[in-house]
C-alpha cells in the first residue's frame, strides 16, 4: 500500500486497515509520516537517532494498542501527538 499525498482520507483509509491487523498499512503510514515526523522530533530532541527511536517507539506503541484506540478521526494529528507526549 502506497500513500502519495498523504490526504487525511488516504491516512484514514490506512488506519482502518491497520485496524484488522494489516502490518503492510502500518508500513504505508510509517513511511508516509515519517519525513515530516523525523524533522520535527529531530528538532525538538537535537539528535537523528533519538528522533528515529521516537518515532519507532511511538509507532509500536500504536500497533500494540491498536484495538483500544479504535477509529481516528485525524490520522496525522493523533499520531503528532502521540510523538509529542512521548518526546
Amino acid at each position: 500500500m502506497h500513500i502519495g499525498s498523504h490526504q487525511p482520507n488516504d491516512l484514514q483509509e490506512c488506519w482502518s486497515r491497520v485496524l484488522q491487523n494489516d502490518t503492510q498499512a502500518l508500513q504505508a503510514l510509517h513511511a508516509a509520516l515519517y519525513p515530516a515526523m523525523h524533522h520535527y522530533a529531530a528538532k525538538l530532541l537535537k539528535d537523528d537517532t533519538s528522533a528515529d527511536d521516537a518515532i519507532q517507539e511511538v509507532f509500536v506503541k500504536m500497533w500494540q494498542q491498536r484495538q483500544r484506540i479504535g477509529n481516528i478521526q485525524h490520522v496525522k494529528g493523533y499520531v503528532y501527538t502521540l510523538l509529542r507526549r512521548h518526546i
